[in-house]
Formats: C-alpha cells, sequence, structure tokens
C-alpha cells in the first residue's frame, strides 16, 4: 500500500505541459566544394505547430561555421538568399530555401535542393562574383534535443524506483 502511495504522490508532482517549442541539434559536414572542410553546428528551435508549408517555423538559430559563431537567424529573402527558414521532421530536414543565418557581414543558408544539402555564405560587400565565400555539398545530421520536462519525468521515475527498491521488508521466519 505504501508503494501506490508513493507512485500516487510522485504522480501528483510531475505535471505534463503540451510542447510549445522543439529544440534540434544539426551537424553539417562538407564533402566537396569550397572551402573544404566546412563544418557547422546548429541549435534551432521551433514552434509547436504546422505552418503552411507542412513543416515548422524556425524561432532561433544559434551555433557555428568553421569555428565562427552565428549571430541569429537571417529573415526571409535576406540579399543573396531565399530562405523560409521552416525545419521538416520527415524527409529531409530543409526544403530549397532552407535555414538562413546571420554571422559578422555574411549571410548563410543551408538548404536541400537536388538529392542533397548544400550550406552557402554570401558576403554582399565584396565585390560581384566574389560574393559566395562558401559553397560546399554535404551531409546533415539532425537529432532532437530532449526538453527539460522530459528530463524532470525521467529523475522522477528513476526516484521512484529508487524508493521502491529502499523501502523496508517485512521478513517472516518461520
Amino acid at each position: 500500500m505504501k508503494i501506490a502511495t508513493l507512485m500516487l504522490a510522485a504522480a501528483a508532482l510531475v505535471t505534463v505541459t503540451p510542447a510549445t517549442a522543439a529544440t534540434y541539434a544539426i551537424h553539417y559536414s562538407g564533402t566537396s566544394g569550397t572551402p573544404l572542410p566546412t563544418t557547422a553546428d546548429f541549435r534551432i528551435t521551433t514552434a509547436s505547430h504546422l505552418d503552411a508549408l507542412g513543416g515548422y517555423d524556425i524561432l532561433s538559430a544559434s551555433g557555428n561555421v568553421n569555428g565562427v559563431a552565428i549571430s541569429g537567424l537571417a529573415p526571409a529573402n535576406p540579399p543573396g538568399f531565399q530562405t523560409d527558414n521552416t525545419f521538416f521532421t520527415a524527409g529531409p530536414a530543409f526544403d530549397i530555401f532552407g535555414l538562413g543565418w546571420l554571422s559578422g557581414s555574411t549571410t548563410g543558408n543551408l538548404y536541400f535542393q537536388d538529392g542533397g544539402f548544400t550550406l552557402a555564405q554570401f558576403d554582399p560587400a565584396l565585390p560581384k562574383g566574389q560574393r559566395y565565400i562558401t559553397e560546399t555539398s554535404g551531409d546533415v545530421t539532425v537529432a532532437a534535443v530532449p526538453e527539460p520536462a522530459s528530463w524532470a519525468m525521467l529523475v522522477a521515475g528513476f526516484a521512484v524506483v529508487g524508493a521502491a527498491s529502499r523501502r523496508q521488508r517485512t521478513v517472516v521466519t518461520a
């Protein structure tokens, strides 16, 4: 009976709230193009509901490209690119308009086209014909980052199991 009471109390303490956003870790590794090696690590936060494109609007982006920090999400269709900043959980993570970001004076875009991912950076301050400072094709891996509520549920579950295993047992002697 004590274990049932303990489990009921633990369930009452842990409240489940609907997710308001999801966070994803994205790693890009360039395999061809200029310059190589090109690597990028992004952390994006998306809206919790589907947009008109059938994906999730990207609300924020952070990370780095070749070790240089990105300063945030690019607005839709910045100079030099077309971006929609939409993330898809099924199929390729991005469409042809992809994830746009800002880094210093450059604008970048990670997008999917013709069966592969491309990462490009554009510097409008450079002369025409030299504005694309990075343009590589490569591979993308995406991993969901657990929300704090998920971690709280995991810890609460371990606490309940630990409490149940520590309770005193009655020894019957014959």
